[in-house]
């Protein structure tokens, strides 16, 4: 149980990161983050 419990924090932060990263990577939100900033 306790095993299963650090790895799946563990996976759920990096997992939160990727997609913010792979957000402004993909060319469906290029044109919502311009607007952002904007």
């Amino acid at each position: 149980m306790p095993q299963s419990s650090p790895p799946a924090t563990s996976s759920l932060r990096p997992t939160a990161l990727l997609p913010v990263c792979e957000l402004p990577l993909h060319p469906a939100v290029q044109p919502v983050t311009a607007r952002s900033p904007r």
